[in-house]
């Protein structure tokens, strides 16, 4: 990424505006696995910006003009060199001191998997949502183990129980009821450092289910003959 800052496009080419909405769309790649949402909205109400929504519009079409390894492609921003762009440092599930790249990308999804059981919009969230919800997901993991699907099978615990509301503090609160009955599944997770599908699980369309993932894909797609 610090090549960016050497490149006369990124420099001379595009405004004061649209170089932090650029960066601010890398950085959104690293927190969700090339796949951030294009929607000015969201993106405005993900980093609380002051600029209106036409402005992003605006600048992110001039931004694809200007990079063409800058794609839009089906209501998401996508960088055709994330790789390059995007190193990760990976750490077993176990481990929850996780480079931060990681972590964010981590509590992004149980993020969106809480918003999505409680009927919630992620683009309707304010900054005081990311930083409540990021405390509380960060308590819930380091009460796991480290363990991700501990604590996404929590949250549709929850959601099963007999309560009139629930969020992820009542979780937390809860935690001793949860582990005493947890019965961790026995499905193969997709490794974060595999380099077809950077632990997202999911890295071509014949994917049917979770338990097809990272060597198991890799090795199907050379069999297809599809280049890696």
């Amino acid at each position: 990424m610090l090549e960016l800052f050497d490149d006369s496009r990124f420099i001379k080419t595009l405004t004061d505006s649209q170089k932090l909405d650029y960066v601010l769309w890398l950085a959104m790649a690293g927190l969700t696995q090339n796949n951030s949402d294009s929607d000015p909205k969201w993106f405005k109400t993900r980093f609380n910006l002051q600029k209106g929504e036409e402005e992003i519009r605006i600048n992110l079409e001039s931004i694809l003009s200007t990079f063409s390894k800058t794609i839009h492609q089906n209501g998401k921003v996508k960088f055709r060199n994330f790789k390059k762009l995007h190193n990760y440092i990976g750490k077993s599930e176990g481990d929850t001191s996780v480079h931060l790249d990681n972590a964010l990308v981590r509590y992004d999804k149980i993020r969106k998997e809480y918003a999505e059981i409680k009927g919630l919009v992620l683009s309707n969230f304010m900054n005081d949502d990311y930083t409540r919800t990021a405390k509380a997901i960060k308590t819930l993991i380091l009460k796991s183990g480290g363990k991700d699907e501990m604590v996404l099978e929590s949250l549709k615990w929850a959601a099963s129980q007999k309560w009139c509301d629930w969020t992820l503090e009542t979780i937390i609160r809860r935690w001793p009821d949860f582990a005493s009955q947890y019965k961790p599944s026995t499905m193969k997770l997709a490794d974060r450092n595999c380099s077809v599908c950077s632990g997202s699980g999911w890295a071509y369309i014949e994917a049917t289910n979770t338990s097809m993932v990272c060597d198991c894909r890799k090795i199907k797609q050379v069999n297809m003959g599809n280049p890696l």
